[in-house]
């Protein structure tokens, strides 16, 4: 019994690494096939492809490229993004959990009822798109960028963001509970109608315009 569950384990294992091998040589164009084969995923690029229900975990994410994608219901556990590039792209419910993601970009995208709960974020981007009707819990995300992005209706909780740098984002309509903003510039950035504790965002370096905004949105009156 022991020799047929080593036997079984080796085989497995033989075949996972020639799967990497092969993934490695060969550059394909449909995202489906590639996460089928549930072995790391690098060097590709991926264009005009779309993904649904699926189930995908335990993959690194390297080098790799993917533009004007479909990502629908989806869930993503436990996978490592480096420097990967999402472009001109849709998710649409897709759950990350427990994910990280080191230098990677989000370009001209929509992220939609989608969620991020336990992630972490290192020096990464996203520039120019929409997150909207989305859930975020207990994800902690450092020294990364957020440009001309538009947040609405969103729901952000027990978050970190930390050295972050959000440049000229309209953050609107979201729920901010208990989401620290530690040294992050948020200067150029506009807060309207949110519900978000100010002592959170105490570290951080705001314009005057915006802290007016923020206590008129909460009822406060500031003289």
């Amino acid at each position: 019994m022991i020799y047929l569950k080593w036997k079984k384990k080796l085989k497995n294992k033989v075949i996972k690494n020639f799967l990497r091998q092969y993934t490695r040589k060969k550059k394909m164009n449909d995202l489906e096939e590639l996460v089928d084969l549930e072995t790391d995923l690098k060097n590709q690029d991926i264009n005009d492809s779309s993904i649904s229900n699926k189930h995908i975990k335990y993959i690194l994410f390297k080098d790799c490229s993917f533009n004007n994608i479909k990502m629908e219901k989806i869930n993503i556990n436990d996978c490592f993004f480096e420097n990967v590039k999402i472009s001109s792209s849709a998710l649409i419910n897709v759950n990350f959990e427990n994910c990280t993601f080191k230098k990677c970009v989000i370009d001209n995208s929509k992220v939609s009822g989608s969620s991020f709960y336990k992630c972490k974020s290192f020096e990464s981007e996203i520039n120019d798109s929409l997150i909207t009707l989305s859930y975020y819990e207990l994800n902690e995300f450092k020294k990364s960028i957020y440009k001309e992005c538009n947040f609405k209706e969103s729901k952000f909780e027990n978050m970190k963001f930390r050295d972050c740098i959000f440049d000229y984002d309209k953050i609107h309509d979201n729920l901010l509970y208990k989401t620290y903003f530690e040294n992050c510039d948020l200067l150029t950035s506009e807060f309207t109608l949110n519900a978000i504790d100010i002592n959170y965002l105490k570290t951080s370096t705001i314009s005057p315009a915006t802290i007016l905004q923020i206590a008129n949105d909460l009822g406060i009156n500031i003289k």
